[in-house]
């Protein structure tokens, strides 16, 4: 699950994108305000029912809690926390902290399984948000999801979804949390000596 913090009514609010149904085609979308927003996931800890997804249905051959490589093609399957940003309106993104560049074609090949940020001039804006790992357990996945950061410079319709649409056998969930980055008030008080 994922959580949003609207700039105009400064509340946060939670994001529940089904790994099942939303996919590029049918992310869940909310409206947003011009500004920039943190997209931070969370799981049983924060109350949430999911805590990640596993594509492979309920095949796991990883065993190490701090995570296996994900290849392609695949030598371990998993538990995962990847999760898609889609919008026109990017204008920047950072995950962990570090900005992402913008390229034009969707990566064929591991880059795929790696943060990327899609500007395709075609297609609407997405970045892609993926540690590359898979892990034993759910819990293991949530444990070192990446939190992100992007910016839109227009008010509009922002959607969240799951990088693949999964087999219907799988029905696991990402929560994430989404709030508002406020920018410092230019109408504070000050005091004179």
């Amino acid at each position: 699950m994922f959580a949003f913090s609207s700039p105009a009514l400064a509340d946060t609010f939670l994001i529940d994108v089904d790994a099942i149904q939303n996919d590029t085609d049918h992310p869940i979308e909310v409206f947003l305000e011009a500004g920039s927003y943190t997209v931070t996931p969370v799981g049983v800890t924060a109350g949430r029912v999911y805590d990640g997804w596993q594509p492979w249905g309920d095949d796991t051959s990883c065993e190490t809690p701090d995570g296996c490589e994900q290849t392609v093609p695949t030598t371990e399957t998993g538990w995962k926390n990847a999760y898609d940003v889609i919008s026109d309106a990017l204008t920047e993104v950072r995950v962990n902290g570090a900005p992402l560049t913008p390229i034009e074609a969707e990566p064929t090949d591991a880059a795929g399984i790696q943060d990327y940020w899609l500007a395709d001039p075609a297609a609407p804006h997405r970045y892609h948000v993926d540690d590359a790992l898979v892990f034993p357990t759910a819990a293991d996945a949530i444990a070192t999801a990446e939190p992100s950061v992007f910016t839109v410079s227009a008010s509009g319709l922002v959607g969240l979804f799951d990088p693949r649409r999964h087999h219907e056998r799988q029905p696991r969930r990402h929560i994430a949390e989404i709030t508002a980055i406020r920018e410092p008030s230019t109408t504070g008080c000050s005091r004179s000596a």
